[in-house]
């Protein structure tokens, strides 16, 4: 009898550590009660559902131990089938006002074309845009982001192709969560893959020295009964059978970066100075160079513009809030501007001395509200300028 209990009891007890730092508050609920009912089954005087039950509970806990090896768990989209309404009022976002509408397609992907992803058209040119959230550019409207533009520019300049942008962006991924998008889009049939990276993995590299007491990663953790085999199951069925509301109007103000503005001014300003970029960040590179290599597909590595530069106005410093994010501390800004130039500048050199495309975005970005809402993020005239340097590297590529 006891040794029953202290089965249930671990049943248990392996359920709440897989609530997961990311779980909803149903998925809280659903959680609790899966890994709730080996406990519960043993109150009932039935040797058969005593012994069920336990067994419900050893399925529960090998079927998230079996996770990592079935599924990704790098491997970060948006949510699939998505439509949010924004209005974006306020001055909370410089360089963006009014409706946005946010949209993905049944992977998760923000596209503005129908892509058919089981079998490319001919004549089809497809280019995949992978990075975080200068890339996901959430708070733009489809019709506005860097990746559609890009899309429109380079099929508007090769009219003799049916150009195809699209956008996997996710906010905080670093190039860990990349490699795995790679990997995963590979069997697609890309002809060309867009990274625009470096700030996450520049900011992780911070918090690994200086700590991330309030960071929380992207990626759910091992044991997460949300993202694992059964979570996923039970997603897809609750997908077909509870289809997504028609969504309200969003008033957007920017409240999250502005209530973080001015982070500069935090109370704890530390040096980092690092000679290297990071280990982990180095080491993704070369598997994302290797899988790139292996699979045959052309990758252009595009490095991250910032205001970090030494000439940034003051009006601009005051809508930083990523120095680093989410900590109490901040770097002085002598630290940001050589951090940023020493990933900005490795992504370029690894590019040119692996044999990978390369474009350096940097170079035509000045430090001004006028593209940046914030630290790195393009607002609508950003990305319109995104789009035109990046179109000029697309087209020394199919110009060669």
């Amino acid at each position: 009898m006891t040794g029953r209990w202290l089965l249930a009891s671990a049943f248990g007890a392996y359920g709440i550590a897989a609530v997961g730092n990311w779980a909803s508050p149903k998925w809280i609920l659903v959680t609790l009660a899966c890994y709730s009912l080996p406990l519960l089954g043993q109150i009932v005087r039935s040797r058969s559902i005593q012994a069920y039950t336990l067994w419900f509970g050893a399925f529960l806990v090998l079927q998230s131990l079996l996770t990592p090896l079935v599924i990704d768990r790098n491997l970060v989209t948006l949510q699939p089938n998505l439509e949010r309404r924004l209005d974006v009022v306020g001055d909370g976002l410089p360089g963006i006002q009014g409706p946005q509408t946010i949209t993905t397609d049944s992977m998760g992907f923000r596209v503005t074309r129908t892509v058919s992803y089981d079998a490319k058209p001919e004549g089809t040119y497809r280019i995949f845009a992978i990075g975080g959230s200068t890339t996901e550019q959430i708070l733009l409207d489809d019709y506005k982001t860097w990746t559609h533009l890009l899309q429109e520019r380079v099929g508007a300049r090769f009219d003799s192709l049916n150009v195809e942008v699209i956008n996997t962006g996710v906010s905080g991924l670093r190039s860990e969560q990349h490699l795995s998008t790679l990997k995963f889009i590979t069997q697609f049939s890309p002809d060309l893959v867009v990274f625009l990276i470096g700030i996450n993995d520049w900011n992780r590299h911070i918090w690994d020295v200086h700590g991330d007491p309030e960071h929380r990663s992207p990626r759910p953790h091992a044991f997460s009964f949300s993202e694992s085999l059964l979570g996923a199951a039970l997603k897809g069925i609750q997908g077909v059978l509870e289809p997504l509301p028609e969504p309200a109007v969003e008033f957007e103000t920017g409240e999250y970066y502005s209530t973080q503005n001015d982070s500069l001014r935090r109370n704890q300003v530390r040096r980092f100075r690092p000679d290297a970029v990071s280990d982990s960040y180095h080491r993704a590179l070369e598997q994302i160079r290797d899988a790139c290599h292996r699979a045959s597909i052309t990758c252009m590595f595009v490095n991250q513009p910032t205001g970090y530069l030494p000439d940034a106005p003051a009006d601009l410093r005051r809508h930083f809030w990523m120095t680093p994010p989410n900590t109490s501390y901040t770097l002085d800004f002598e630290s940001l501007v050589r951090l940023s130039n020493l990933y900005n500048q490795y992504l370029l050199s690894f590019a040119n001395e692996n044999s990978l495309a390369s474009c350096d975005l940097v170079a035509h970005f000045e430090p001004s509200l006028e593209d940046f809402y914030d630290d790195c993020h393009f607002n609508t005239a950003g990305a319109q300028r995104v789009a035109v340097y990046l179109e000029q590297c697309v087209a020394e590529l199919l110009e060669n």
